[in-house]
């Protein structure tokens, strides 16, 4: 399963309907906090504090961007 099939399946158990067409700004605080939680378990990443600025979490695209930025590192 590729990164951005993942993502839209971890934010579809919160009852988001996501794709990249669609911005995050729509999604509550608590669920955006598990949210990042469970992509930080799936793929064995911690996302810094400055990726977790909303502006940079725009899409899922922009989301996947810095999944694979980590992962490289």
């Amino acid at each position: 399963m590729i990164i951005r099939d993942k993502i839209c399946n971890i934010f579809a158990d919160y009852g988001y309907d996501i794709n990249d067409q669609n911005s995050l700004y729509e999604i509550d605080s608590l669920s955006n906090i598990n949210i990042i939680i469970d992509i930080e378990d799936e793929f064995n990443i911690e996302i810094p504090d400055e990726y977790l600025d909303k502006k940079l979490l725009i899409n899922i695209s922009a989301l996947e961007s810095i999944i694979k930025s980590l992962k490289e590192n």
